[in-house]
């Protein structure tokens, strides 16, 4: 494939994004690598998203825009396999509906594909875009496969969806978003794709891309209907580990698993989620074995969470807890 030929699909879910996804597909009109397909797959908005849609497809045919299928689960996983099944490109990039391309994103991962064919992914940083200004990342995510596996799972995540540019083919080996999921979609699918046999992927560091950070994304956190999606949504990703990774691969990464589930009870715990919260204790019980303490940290932590919340909704972590993981995780990255 040349870099003239090759096709990228743009793959993007959205719901109630009429206000923000003008700015996004914008940023891939600017693309100065012109052989695209952006494929917007509505999960079910009740704004005015598919006339603003409808604009843009009026400016350029290769914009296309999908609803979701009524027979399949509402969530932006199931837009995405939407977006997946029905896309023909040669490399794949999911671009969430409020987050920004730099105009040489396409052109600069294709040409690196080029340059390093034997990648099943490459990963780009990802900046913050806040109140109309771009600020680069700096950090290049690690290289090492385990390494990348503990930072998603002690929720230290070194990329998130827009990060990656996709070989198809790697893809059609049977990697896709799990439905279920409401929460942790991306971070699900990354630690899947971490798991695949064969998978080799290439970090650059170079800043392509930009998340939207607004007030109005960070409001959500405090609701109970969306910690119970959290807390379910977790369950789900643990469930789907334990069934791909074995367990050698479980226990190598036991700390990071333990970090990660007491700081999902620390912010997300509520009296609506407190049967989920034991059944993943439960399965994670089974297959680390807690240590006394570890499992009086547990026990606190659920009564903390539920009784004595901070002002944005959560009770943080707090010494001596917080300590007994970090400071193991900080000696070994060094």
């Amino acid at each position: 494939m040349s870099n003239h030929t090759s096709l990228v699909s743009i793959i993007t879910p959205t719901y109630n994004r009429a206000h923000l996804i003008g700015e996004t597909l914008d940023s891939v009109l600017a693309q100065t690598y012109q052989n695209w397909e952006c494929i917007v797959v509505d999960d079910g908005s009740t704004d005015n998203t598919e006339e603003v849609i409808a604009e843009y497809i009026a400016k350029d045919t290769r914009f296309q825009y999908h609803h979701r299928p009524k027979d399949r689960l509402q969530g932006g996983n199931s837009a995405r396999n939407f977006g997946f099944a029905v896309s023909t490109g040669d490399y794949i990039i999911f671009l969430d509906s409020d987050d920004i391309l730099h105009n040489q994103c396409l052109g600069n991962r294709v040409t690196r594909f080029q340059e390093h064919p034997k990648y099943s992914f490459l990963i780009f940083n990802m900046g913050i875009y806040e109140d109309g200004r771009y600020v680069e990342h700096a950090a290049t995510p690690t290289t090492d496969k385990r390494d990348a596996l503990k930072a998603f799972l002690s929720q230290n995540y070194p990329w998130t969806i827009t990060g990656p540019i996709w070989k198809r083919t790697f893809l059609d080996n049977g990697l896709n978003f799990d439905e279920r999921l409401l929460r942790y979609q991306d971070v699900d699918f990354h630690i899947k794709a971490l798991l695949s046999p064969g998978v080799n992927y290439k970090t650059m560091p170079i800043t392509d891309c930009y998340y939207r950070k607004n007030e109005e994304s960070q409001k959500k956190y405090a609701h109970a209907d969306f910690k119970k999606d959290v807390v379910q949504s977790y369950y789900y990703l643990l469930c789907n580990l334990m069934d791909a990774a074995p367990p050698s691969e479980v226990l190598a990464v036991a700390r990071e698993l333990k970090y990660g589930f007491y700081k999902v009870i620390s912010k997300f715990a509520d009296l609506g989620n407190q049967n989920t919260i034991a059944e993943t204790h439960s399965l994670l019980d089974r297959a680390l074995h807690f240590s006394g303490q570890e499992k009086l940290y547990y026990g606190m932590l659920r009564m903390l969470a539920v009784y004595y919340k901070n002002k944005k909704g959560y009770y943080v972590l707090r010494k001596p807890i917080a300590n007994y993981f970090e400071n193991p995780l900080q000696s070994s990255s060094q």
